[in-house]
């Protein structure tokens, strides 16, 4: 039952994480932000399961387990996390930086661990969505680049130097 919920919660935080990116490319500022929050809170709540039930809060546990996704996961998280607390203009940045880490772990854990195979192919289905959602908006606006400046353009209307 714990392991069902555990990986919920990354399945759940998933799903969020590329609503996020998507909600980055056509809305920035305030409205985005219950979403970057939520998603915070879920995978906050799916690591610490993680480090309760699987690893028994064991930092070396954790490391010898496997160090590549510990450092994949845990710096996907800090981006999250940082993307809750931060400006708009940054939560997006941020927002943007995690979705391909997490992506990279998440595929590669659904098609490698069998705890998490369940999972195989809704997270596929949801990168799949948000990589070609995405790549839709980037060309209705013309090219990826103009598609990114949204990232760059303060959010306080004030111009950058």
């Amino acid at each position: 039952m714990i392991e069902a919920i555990t990986f919920g919660l990354a399945y759940a935080a998933y799903v969020l994480l590329c609503g996020r990116t998507l909600l980055g490319m056509v809305r920035q500022g305030p409205a985005a932000r219950p979403v970057t929050l939520t998603l915070a809170a879920v995978a906050v709540a799916h690591v610490a399961l993680v480090w309760h039930h699987r690893l028994e809060w064991s930092l070396v546990g954790a490391w010898s387990r496997n160090p590549p996704a510990f450092v994949i996961f845990h710096t996907a998280l800090l981006l999250i996390v940082a993307g809750a607390l931060a400006t708009p203009r940054w939560s997006t940045r941020l927002i943007w930086l995690a979705f391909p880490i997490v992506s990279a772990g998440a595929l590669g854990a659904v098609f490698r661990r069998e705890v998490v195979a369940p999972y195989r192919w809704p997270v596929v289905a949801a990168f799949a969505v948000t990589v070609v959602w995405g790549s839709w908006l980037a060309v209705r606006r013309g090219t990826s680049d103009q598609a990114c400046s949204a990232m760059s353009s303060p959010s306080s209307g004030t111009k950058e130097i």
